[in-house]
């Protein structure tokens, strides 16, 4: 049966892309429109591939009485590159954050009490936050619109991408650090069929940022700058490290454990532990007599090398074996094979100590 070749709907989705064709009188929107599409595309792919959050570096620290923000690169949720290849200082950073997300009036003492209250210590809080903030630069002149002249007809040839510092009082619910459900995440990736991601919902511009940490202030203690509130988004090479070097080996598949004891040292224990005593009620005949040397045609020949030489290199091994295979491989008989395993089983602990 041949495929239907009609499309059963048709939908829009926003995305247009300039055409071009030979002698076509090309406008700036034409070439503005081409880079515009595909710095979209690329914000989709980011966001929606590989994730939203701090990939590298942005770090801040307190310097003095400024904060520095060490270079670093990071994807806000919408996709923006933020890309930071020296050091950003934002100066006066906590007396901004006094100034702006204090209780009360804006001085420039913390306050030790609030209004109402006796004595409470206060604690102000607020997040170092990026976003990308680009510029328009380089103008030049144009083509002159009738007799103008050219210098009165300047428009901007660059746009400058920038990354902006900001300081808020409080993050949007979107923001707010939530710690990942395993079984949540489990139905992504172990059901069957798996369950279907929905695609985010529009995002607010103003909620396109990166937290990078957490500022505070309270009364008699030092001011504080930590990294609560970021987001991290691990580099690809990072994971597959992580999964060379954590869970490969588990999944690789381990030898048996050797056994511990062998044949000549298991005799050892037994005798330093008296059970080859005659008088003593627990002595391991069955397994003693395995020692012995009886007359064989072409020389002489104990149980234990026969086993030796068939690969059942200690009693661990032979409690492993069959009795069919230890029989075709010594001179014991399937009664005399029973009674060695039974005396094995007995001297567990000299066995596996």
């Amino acid at each position: 049966m041949s495929p239907i070749e009609e499309p059963l709907a048709i939908a829009r989705n926003g995305v247009s892309t300039p055409l071009y064709f030979q002698r076509q009188v090309i406008e700036a929107a034409d070439l503005n429109l081409g880079g515009a599409s595909r710095d979209a595309e690329l914000s989709r792919l980011r966001a929606m591939l590989h994730g939203w959050g701090v990939v590298a570096g942005l770090v801040p620290r307190r310097v003095g009485a400024d904060v520095v923000i060490s270079p670093g690169y990071g994807i806000t949720p919408g996709g923006a590159e933020l890309y930071l290849p020296e050091p950003l200082v934002v100066p006066g950073a906590f007396g901004t954050l006094l100034k702006h997300c204090g209780p009360g009036t804006q001085g420039c003492e913390l306050p030790t009490e609030a209004p109402g209250d006796e004595a409470r210590d206060l604690k102000i809080t607020g997040w170092i936050t990026v976003r990308r903030l680009d510029a328009e630069a380089a103008p030049r002149s144009g083509t002159p619109d009738g007799c103008e002249h050219p210098a009165n007809d300047q428009h901007p040839t660059r746009r400058c991408h920038r990354v902006a510092a900001f300081l808020r009082c409080s993050l949007p619910e979107g923001h707010v650090p939530r710690p990942p459900d395993c079984t949540e995440l489990s139905t992504y990736l172990c059901a069957d069929p798996p369950v279907p991601l929905e695609l985010p919902a529009p995002l607010d511009a103003a909620e396109d940022f990166l937290v990078l940490g957490r500022m505070a202030i309270e009364v008699d203690t030092p001011d504080l700058l930590s990294l609560e509130g970021r987001r991290a988004l691990l580099p690809v090479a990072v994971l597959q490290a992580w999964l060379q070097s954590c869970i490969c080996p588990l999944l690789e598949e381990k030898p048996e454990e050797p056994d511990r004891v062998d044949w000549r040292e298991l005799l050892g224990r037994i005798r330093a532990a008296g059970l080859d005593a005659a008088n003593n009620p627990e002595r391991p005949d069955a397994v003693l007599a395995m020692y012995k040397s009886p007359i064989v045609i072409g020389g002489r020949s104990t149980v234990v090398e026969q086993l030796i030489l068939a690969g059942i290199n200690g009693p661990l091994e032979f409690l492993k074996s069959t009795a069919a295979a230890i029989a075709a491989a010594t001179d014991l008989n399937r009664t005399q094979i029973k009674a060695v395993f039974l005396e094995l089983r007995g001297l567990g602990e000299l066995i596996i100590a």
